[in-house]
């Protein structure tokens, strides 16, 4: 079925756009002012957000990016392999790192990110880098046999024990351990 509307994603505009008062609802100066008030306040808000998030967050996560870069070989004898303790925001602060450093497409740049997930016995996540920071279209994606299955099913499935899962696009899978997912990212590399 094809809607009879615009549905396009929700975006700051949009919603800063939403507090105009409709075309056919009257409103007098004060109304108008209030509204634009509302605004104001949603877009200083959302700046505010933002502006904490990259300088408390984003901007020292490429840190831990640059250290897994280094410690790469320290995983794989390729470097294929980044880890992380903890799950940070690395993708923008990777493709910009490998520009910068001038990684040759086929050679140089990783296909996998490892993280923990949770603090107390955390699970391990395995997840692909992508072609392109904003694309869902994975450098290696994790084997069609594993993906959509889980637990011990995909432990048979795989060789490896401890999976948790692999999602059925193959961009993302898990492991009980840091060892079982790094055999799963070293593993993809014999398929």
């Amino acid at each position: 079925m094809k809607p009879a509307f615009n549905i396009g994603g929700i975006s700051l505009p949009a919603q800063v756009g939403a507090l105009n008062p409709n075309w056919n609802t009257p409103v007098d100066q004060a109304g108008e002012d209030a509204l634009f008030l509302e605004a104001s306040k949603l877009m200083g808000e959302t700046f505010v957000r933002k502006l904490d998030y990259y300088v408390s967050a984003w901007l020292p996560a490429r840190d831990f990016v640059v250290e897994a870069i280094e410690k790469r070989f320290e995983y794989d004898d390729a470097g294929k392999i980044l880890v992380f303790q903890r799950s940070v925001p690395w993708k923008e602060h990777l493709f910009n790192i490998e520009e910068e450093m001038g990684f040759d497409e086929d050679v140089q740049k990783p296909l996998y990110v490892l993280y923990a997930e949770g603090e107390n016995k955390p699970n391990w996540r395995i997840q692909c880098v992508p072609v392109s920071s904003d694309s869902f279209e994975s450098r290696k994606p994790l084997p069609e046999a594993w993906r959509g299955f889980r637990d011990e099913e995909l432990s048979e499935i795989s060789g490896v024990e401890g999976c948790v899962f692999v999602h059925a696009s193959g961009f993302i899978g898990g492991n009980k351990t840091f060892e079982g997912v790094l055999e799963m990212a070293k593993k993809v590399f014999t398929l």
